[in-house]
This record gives C-alpha cells, sequence and structure tokens, in this order.
C-alpha cells in the first residue's frame, strides 16, 4: 500500500495569507518543507482521503492522475476538508475522460452538503455510519466517530486485506468507546496519520489535538494492542499557531522532526510517502 500526504496543514496554512508570526515569516523565507497547504492524502491513486481548497496545486505537484480515483473519504464538511464544487470537474466540458464513477463517502454532515451540489458530475454517494464497515473496492473501511465541531465527523479505518491504516484526523482525544471497538475488533495498524493541528502548545480543545495528546493517543493504541510490531505513527494537519516554541522562536521542519522522532512519531511535510 503507497501513502502520500499531500498536504500537512490546517484550515489557514502555512505561511497564513494575513498571518506575522514567526512561523508564517520563517516560511515565507525558507520556504521548502515549511510550506504547508491543506490537509489531504492519497492511497495507492484510487483511493482519496479529504478533497479542500488545495485540491489542484496537490495535483500538479504530485503529478497524480485523478481519473484512476474510485473512492473519497471525507473526515468532515468544513471547506478544507470537502469542497463539493470540485466534483463536477469529473464530467462535461470541465473534463473529457473515460474514468469511472467516484464514490464519495461520509456521515451525516458531509452527505447533506453533498446534498446541495448541483451540475454533472461523474461522482456517487455512499453515506456510511459511525461503527459501520463497507466494502469498497479493494478496500473495506470503517467509520468511527470524531470529536470536532462539525456533524459527526468521522475518523476511518481502512485496509486493503494485508495492510491497516487508522486516519486519526480532525480530532481531539477519543472516547474510551472508541478505544474499546477497536480492541474488541481486534484491529492492528500499520499506520496511523494523526491530527497534531495544536503541535508544541502543549494544550489542546475540543476537535484538535497537541504533540502531547499524541503521545496519549499512541501510549493508548500500544497499551490495546492496536499498533503492529513497526506501526508508523504520523503526526500531521499542523496550524501555523502551534509552529513555535515557548520562547517564540519558529519550530523548522527539521526541529519537529527531531521532537517527533524522540517521541516514536514521524512529522509530515507536504509530499511525504509511505509504502506498508
Amino acid at each position: 500500500m503507497k501513502i502520500q500526504i499531500m498536504g500537512t496543514a490546517a484550515y489557514e496554512r502555512v505561511p497564513a495569507m494575513f498571518c506575522t508570526c514567526a512561523a508564517c515569516e520563517y516560511a515565507r523565507k525558507h520556504k521548502g518543507k515549511a510550506i504547508r497547504t491543506q490537509a489531504q492524502t492519497l492511497i495507492n491513486d484510487d483511493l482519496m482521503v479529504d478533497f479542500g481548497q488545495d485540491n489542484y496545486i496537490h495535483y500538479l505537484n504530485g503529478d497524480h492522475d485523478y481519473t484512476k480515483l474510485r473512492t473519497l473519504l471525507v473526515t468532515h464538511a468544513h471547506s478544507d476538508h470537502f469542497m463539493t464544487n470540485e466534483l463536477l470537474m469529473t464530467s462535461g466540458a470541465y473534463g473529457h475522460n473515460e474514468m469511472e464513477s467516484i464514490t464519495v463517502v461520509g456521515a451525516k454532515g458531509v452527505q447533506d452538503k453533498y446534498a446541495l451540489l448541483e451540475g454533472d458530475r461523474k461522482v456517487d454517494f455512499a453515506p456510511i455510519s459511525f461503527y459501520e464497515t463497507k466494502n469498497l473496492g479493494r478496500y473495506t473501511v470503517t467509520a468511527l466517530p470524531a470529536c470536532h465541531g462539525t456533524e459527526e465527523p468521522t475518523l476511518y479505518i481502512i485496509s486493503d486485506g494485508e495492510k491497516t491504516v487508522l486516519y486519526n484526523h480532525d480530532t481531539s482525544a477519543s472516547p474510551d468507546e472508541v478505544y474499546d471497538f477497536i480492541k474488541k475488533g481486534g484491529y492492528k495498524f500499520d499506520l496511523v496519520i494523526a491530527d497534531c493541528t495544536y503541535g508544541l502548545l502543549g494544550y489542546s480543545s475540543h476537535g484538535h489535538m497537541s504533540l502531547e495528546d499524541n503521545e496519549a493517543h499512541k501510549a493508548r493504541l500500544e497499551k490495546i494492542g492496536a499498533l503492529k510490531e513497526g506501526a508508523i505513527y504520523v503526526i500531521t494537519h499542523y496550524s501555523h499557531n502551534a509552529l513555535m516554541h515557548k520562547d517564540g522562536s519558529p519550530a523548522t521542519p527539521e526541529q519537529l522532526e527531531e521532537i517527533a522522532a524522540a517521541r516514536g512519531m514521524i512529522s509530515a511535510y507536504d509530499g511525504i510517502a509511505f509504502e506498508i
């Protein structure tokens, strides 16, 4: 299974357009890994998680063939994760192709937003409920409840029968019932992609996690036996507000990588790829 994390930022991206904080100034000056676009992930070439406002730049930067997409999992209805109008590009004068239809998968809030989309497209919708498992092409996908400020935000367990991924954002710490479900189902993850919006801030609030939250989450998954030996734990979805040290200096991508590595994690940057 090939996984590419195409974007690693929260809604405002890094640098944010109207911000002069130390993290944004560093990113503007140094560019490279310090530039972060909105969160989006591609698995193999046929399954994508989220479809926000940076679809096109990810398409260009990754040289992807989006006509191969068959499944689009949407975590929640916020615009940095689901831009419905972009789906109109799949057909008509916008897109001349022989592609098969893309199945968009999401819970209630995503379904309601999709229902407002008008126009032709080579897309259909498959609603999913919490703790439900769907067979989608060569994948099985299970939805779990996230803790975020939208209607029915969703985490996803994605498996191709050999490898299993936990896609764990946007969310704050999961309730006990999520861990109980994972344990009871015998899920063992090869890769965890987790929200770290609050990064180095040392605190979290409803809807997102910090580095400390990820330490606790990783430890909880280890305790219930949900991480395979050699499992990869990735932190991503950073806010520029969280990319500064306590003294106000910017946290460079290299420093974030060192901080994460000391905790058995990988700090993602735009375009980072894994093969599991």
